[in-house]
């Protein structure tokens, strides 16, 4: 019995490695809207002082609210009321990266210069988690 030969071009290669690519990508998207494993994953992979860019490769874009928005605004009074709480305090330029979840809960982090400040890893890990799945944008 002869088996038949399968030609490999360059065109199927970069077909398999697109699909590939694609499924981890959406894999992991799924993976990380549930916020339970959210809080897992970013604990364990984004240390305190993380950049943006960093945070963003672990957990996928955030959002950005204005920094109008009456909740981002809230929040910057909130960090500028409790130095104890928030020892980086909130400077001119500071804006907010965020991540939403089914049952409204929205994790906010505070970013200066591309970097995470008023993180703590261990923070994250101790907020309230639910386990419903929603896609991140």
């Amino acid at each position: 019995m002869r088996v038949p030969r399968v030609r490999f071009t360059v065109r199927r290669m970069m077909i398999a490695v697109g699909l590939t690519g694609l499924l981890i990508a959406v894999g992991l998207r799924w993976y990380l809207s549930n916020q339970y494993r959210f809080n897992g994953v970013v604990t364990r992979a984004v240390p305190k002082g993380s950049t943006l860019a960093h945070l963003e490769s672990v957990a996928g874009r955030a959002v950005y609210p204005a920094s109008t928005n009456r909740l981002a605004l809230s929040m910057r009074r909130m960090v500028e009321a409790d130095p104890a709480q928030y020892p980086d305090g909130w400077e001119e330029g500071d804006f907010w990266a965020c991540y939403d979840f089914p049952d409204g809960n929205r994790w906010w982090f505070q970013v200066r210069n591309r970097r995470l400040v008023n993180y703590d890893p261990a923070v994250l890990a101790s907020q309230p988690q639910t386990k419903r799945p929603i896609l991140l944008r």
